[in-house]
């Protein structure tokens, strides 16, 4: 089908080399990654849907961010940059978590900065665009769903619970509307509470693989965690069943959708 699903935020693992520049735990930082993203999607492939996601952890590097997205508290000499979907000290390569603390007992240097990169960002975002450059050449069309969780309150919303899904397309800007209509009208059907671009409006995937005015169409779909795990104890819950059996409806029914015209030519 011509869909790629992302899941960037699900991954555990800290490769072993790292390890020991860290102020922290790294496989509890892990933890407060996207945990059971992955799980709620496993089945995807079997509806033939493209999957790229990776084992390693976000704190290794954020594959959400820029690749320039950095601070001089995360890498000696970096500059901040005061730009949208920038993030600074929480960039593609964090200098605190995100309860936080600092991250690493010193700022990783430029090369070792490059090096993971090197090794952990570029092929991800390299893997994305290779697979929809393929599907929009044998569809016409492709579509890219970007995964991922939100805790279900936070401190900026002064502890007010967040949306069950929040689907964000940039305010209309990575995909055609006939999309962003059915994804949100879809989850609305199915009992949740929606609300697109709010607080999430899609992180720098999103952004750098969204082209619509050449036939590639992004979206970025957070779930409130509250909704399928015990965030305290970061088990999943009773609710995880339904969820998981939610998404492998949601992807049926997008694979299922008569697009092809409409976001072919939009």
């Amino acid at each position: 089908m011509p869909i790629v699903l992302s899941v960037p935020h699900s991954g555990l693992i800290t490769p072993e080399p790292l390890r020991a520049q860290y102020a922290q735990d790294p496989d509890r930082l892990a933890l407060l990654s996207d945990l059971f993203v992955d799980v709620l999607f496993e089945r995807a492939v079997d509806l033939g849907v493209t999957v790229v996601r990776t084992p390693y952890s976000r704190f290794v590097v954020d594959l959400n961010r820029f690749a320039d997205d950095l601070s001089p508290e995360s890498v000696v000499g970096a500059r901040v940059r005061s730009q949208p979907g920038y993030h600074g000290k929480r960039g593609v390569i964090w200098a605190v978590s995100p309860n936080g603390y600092r991250m690493y007992k010193r700022p990783l240097t430029a090369q070792e900065a490059s090096q993971r990169l090197v090794d952990y960002y570029y092929p991800y975002h390299q893997a994305v665009g290779k697979h929809l450059e393929a599907l929009r050449e044998r569809f016409g069309y492709a579509i890219l769903v970007d995964g991922h969780s939100m805790p279900s309150r936070a401190l900026n919303l002064r502890g007010r619970p967040r949306a069950d899904v929040v689907p964000g397309d940039l305010n209309g800007e990575s995909c055609a509307p006939e999309l962003s209509r059915f994804v949100c009208r879809w989850w609305e059907d199915a009992g949740y509470i929606v609300h697109p671009n709010h607080p999430y409006r899609g992180g720098a995937i999103t952004r750098q693989h969204a082209r619509p005015d050449q036939h590639i169409h992004a979206i970025q779909l957070e779930f409130n965690r509250s909704l399928y795990m015990r965030e305290d104890t970061l088990e999943q819950s009773d609710g995880f069943e339904r969820l998981q059996t939610d998404c492998h409806r949601f992807l049926a029914s997008l694979t299922a959708l008569d697009l092809g015209y409409s976001l072919a030519a939009e």
